[in-house]
């Protein structure tokens, strides 16, 4: 819960909202991906949809679209966690948190697992899917490179306060 200040998505506090109903708003991406090791790329994908009570009929039309913008193929989705690359992995565990087409995506040092050239690769096609998707992303990192290259808007923290906030400029 909030201790202090506020928070508010489109011009209304969480606080007002309900915390399933917010959840369901919010997209993640963590650093260790999040998807589920027992189960294929397929299954990872349509448990969230299940969550989100998506109609099965949408299903493999939201799977083959996930899977095209995160630039890989449907042969992976047989596959299981462990079959991927670490680059692979982060794609899907991308690819779970845009499938429901949530209003903010959050995204806690996703690609600081991730070697450098598949970071650079990453941080790119990131920056490409924000450009079609124009979805309000929170990226959390601690590399002010990284945050300089993907981001339109850099908030310094210390402490849990804001020292600055601006362009990357």
């Amino acid at each position: 819960p909030i201790t202090a200040g506020d928070i508010l998505i489109n011009g209304e506090s969480i606080k007002n909202i309900n915390p399933v109903q917010l959840r369901r708003k919010i997209g993640s991406v963590m650093q260790q991906t999040g998807i589920f090791p027992h189960m294929t790329i397929k299954e990872n994908l349509e448990v969230v949809m299940e969550l989100h009570s998506i109609n099965k009929n949408e299903w493999a039309r939201k799977i083959d679209t996930m899977i095209s913008m995160i630039g890989l193929s449907n042969d992976i989705l047989n596959r299981y966690p462990i079959e991927l690359s670490g680059g692979q992995q982060q794609r899907i565990g991308f690819a779970r948190a845009l499938i429901t087409d949530p209003d903010i995506i959050l995204m806690d040092e996703p690609f600081s697992a991730i070697d450098p050239i598949n970071r650079l690769t990453l941080q790119d096609e990131l920056r490409a899917l924000q450009e079609t998707l124009h979805k309000t992303i929170v990226f959390v990192t601690h590399d002010m490179d990284e945050a300089i290259k993907i981001s339109d808007r850099i908030c310094l923290m210390k402490d849990g306060q804001i020292e600055q906030y601006d362009t990357p400029e």
